[in-house]
């Protein structure tokens, strides 16, 4: 068992906004303790996946014990959201994008975080003394990475000698990706990984 300890910050407020579903697919890229993780899963119950990394082990493993009810439903990992080939987030470097979250100094440090004096998503204000201000709609994002195309014929070789079905049946184009009309779709390129 862990000792890490994390309180989720507007659990009820992002679960509201996301409005998870039975078969929804979920990334949390910032995985923590696993709260918002949980309200997620418990919402896209029976069936819905979450994939959480952190770079924190021990958030990781707070993460971890604190999912196993939900079984298969869901995977983790310790990496960083750099690592997955979004290069704008996961850092605080020249260019990167991410959401910021002021709190007041207080010596009780679990009393300090459960109430954020300011929270900024995409440069926009949302929280305000505790309270929710703004309620933007956020995105679906997806990964495409680069990759040698030279490789596809000997994937579809190997799919017609040992497969049942043929790559072009796994492709998902990109219209089938969608966002329920929340949102926009943010495509990132990734660079090839050598």
């Amino acid at each position: 068992m862990s000792l890490f300890s994390h309180q989720p910050v507007l659990l009820t407020e992002v679960v509201t906004s996301l409005q998870p579903k039975a078969h929804g697919r979920y990334l949390d890229g910032t995985l923590g303790g696993g709260g918002h993780a949980s309200a997620i899963l418990e919402a896209s119950s029976p069936d819905g996946f979450l994939y959480g990394c952190d770079r924190d082990a021990e958030a990781l493993a707070a993460a971890h014990d604190r999912l196993k009810p939900y079984g298969d439903r869901f995977k983790t990992r310790q990496c960083s959201a750099r690592s997955l080939g979004l290069d704008t987030l996961g850092h605080l470097g020249v260019g990167a994008r991410g959401d910021v979250t002021v709190y007041t100094d207080h010596p009780d440090r679990e009393r300090m975080f459960q109430r954020p004096r300011y929270v900024f998503k995409a440069g926009e204000m949302i929280v305000r003394d505790g309270e929710l201000v703004a309620s933007p709609t956020g995105a679906t994002h997806v990964v495409k990475p680069a990759y040698d195309r030279a490789i596809e014929k000997h994937i579809a070789d190997y799919y017609q000698r040992f497969m049942t079905v043929r790559p072009n049946n796994l492709r998902v184009a990109a219209g089938e990706i969608e966002d329920d009309g929340r949102g926009r779709l943010v495509v990132h390129h990734t660079g090839r990984r050598v």
